[in-house]
């Protein structure tokens, strides 16, 4: 299995012994590499149940841009990265209201071992 697109930046920083507690991933786009954090993607031409996501394993995953992504794909994606055990998954987007912008979480909740 090959990892998500930009896993061996955050393979080197896991290997160089600098926290990396939480991981943002982009589904279909690239990722935002000026993030706070380490920064992983998932392209149109894979299928995320066929990546290793073994990197996210006991860490907290972000979803960027969830809103970005069609229901199906996001869900496919969340699913693959659910069996990896990461600490926490969650999903972040955005959407307006009457007043403007307004940030949209999900949390999927738990996931690996305590």
């Amino acid at each position: 299995m090959r990892c998500p697109a930009y896993a061996r930046a955050l393979q080197a920083l896991i290997a160089s012994g600098r926290p990396a507690n939480t991981v943002l991933v982009f589904i279909d786009q690239p990722p935002n590499l000026r993030a706070p954090w380490p920064a992983l993607a998932v392209f149109s031409d894979a299928d995320p149940a066929s990546l290793d996501w073994s990197v996210v394993r006991n860490r907290g995953v972000i979803v960027a841009r969830a809103d970005r992504v069609a229901r199906p794909r996001l869900a496919a994606t969340l699913a693959a990265i659910a069996k990896a055990a990461p600490a926490h998954l969650m999903a972040l987007g955005a959407s307006r209201d009457d007043d403007g912008p307004v940030a949209r979480q999900t949390l999927i909740g738990r996931c690996g071992n305590a």
